[in-house]
């Protein structure tokens, strides 16, 4: 199996990815229990399954634009897709969703102002029509979650990246949609 997960790294980094195969074996390096066995791909349900690369703009702080992509879990531990940054000095954003895209995350600007941004990803079940937006921040090497909302998709308005609000430093707001205009309300989180 360990010939086979190489394949996959080689296969996503060099065919998907141009050149990334080294970092794929970091994070893999990295983030591989080895008490949980290896999960392996075919590489067409790489193919298939890959979501593409979003640009986020510097998420860091080190003024070099910050890049993202899904995978799928590569062990048998895991139950979700992970968000994984061509910076590897930014950890992987672990999901318990296999309805994760690039698109999903997004930046929400650096709330408690100390240079690196916070960053929120829209979260889905794949099938139900409630939602989640939850938002992390980067703290001793770590993602950390700041805050959640719940919204309904059948309202799509406001777009949302427009969902998330500083107020000052430390502190912001959540909308959170549940049905009618009337009920929203935003939720507000500091840390």
């Amino acid at each position: 199996m360990e010939i086979k997960l190489r394949q996959n790294l080689q296969f996503i980094g060099d065919t998907l990815l141009t050149g990334k195969t080294s970092l794929l074996q970091k994070y893999i390096d990295a983030y591989q229990p080895d008490t949980c066995g290896v999960l392996t791909y075919e590489d067409s349900t790489l193919r298939t399954g890959f979501k593409g690369v979003k640009g986020l703009g510097d998420i860091n702080g080190d003024n070099v634009s910050d890049t993202v992509i899904v995978l799928p879990p590569f062990n048998f531990c895991e139950e979700g897709d992970s968000y994984y940054f061509f910076d590897p000095e930014l950890p992987r954003l672990f999901t318990d969703s296999y309805c994760c895209h690039p698109d999903n995350l997004f930046s929400i600007s650096d709330i408690d102002e100390d240079g690196a941004s916070e960053i929120c990803i829209y979260m889905s079940s794949c099938a139900s029509r409630f939602k989640s937006l939850v938002a992390f921040s980067l703290k001793g090497g770590r993602w950390k979650e700041i805050g959640r909302c719940t919204y309904d998709i059948a309202f799509v308005e406001p777009d949302k990246i427009k969902r998330v609000r500083k107020i000052n430093k430390g502190r912001f707001e959540m909308l959170e949609i549940v049905d009618k205009e009337e009920s929203n309300k935003w939720l507000q989180f500091s840390f």
